[in-house]
């Protein structure tokens, strides 16, 4: 005689699995949310640190544009120019505009 065995199917209880798919994802939206405030916070710490070089690298830029302003008076070069014994001449005199943006 053969005997069947009787087999207990599990019954996937509904409530189990939305409770438990609530608590997965409430987890990871808690991870997620400490992650990208992390980023957040190390994204504006650099932006403060690149706000603060470009600040310091316009202040020489404009320090370097009065250099240059300074160095290339026509007065000062002509000056250096006889005080080393050297004459111009108005035919070899050429006028050059510098680009301003």
């Amino acid at each position: 005689m053969i005997t069947h065995k009787k087999v207990k199917r599990r019954r996937i209880n509904v409530l189990n699995a939305c409770m438990s798919l609530f608590f997965i994802c409430a987890s990871l939206w808690i991870v997620s949310s400490i992650l990208l405030k992390n980023e957040q916070v190390s994204l504006q710490v650099a932006i403060q640190n690149t706000k603060e070089e470009i600040a310091q690298l316009d202040h020489i830029n404009e320090s370097l544009a009065l250099d240059i302003q300074e160095l290339a008076n026509f007065q000062r070069i002509a000056n250096i120019a006889k005080e080393e014994g050297l004459q111009a001449y108005q035919t070899n005199v050429v006028a050059l505009e510098s680009e301003k943006e």
